[in-house]
């Protein structure tokens, strides 16, 4: 038997993450029921603060 653990990715580069660095990543998006505009926030682990940085700067276009 191989019982192996499951590794977590970085969200934005796919590299295996040994310390996860947790970044807010601010966007925009749309309540599907009544389609209203709404800031939405999440908290997310990518493996650096560089990664989360680039993942914030995709979600604002």
């Amino acid at each position: 038997m191989n019982d192996q653990t499951p590794t977590l990715k970085c969200p934005q580069c796919g590299q295996p993450m040994t310390v996860p660095v947790t970044a807010r990543i601010i966007d925009r998006s749309r309540d599907p029921v009544t389609r209203r505009a709404f800031v939405r926030q999440r908290d997310l682990q990518f493996c650096s603060q560089k990664c989360g940085g680039h993942y914030q700067m995709g979600c604002e276009g």
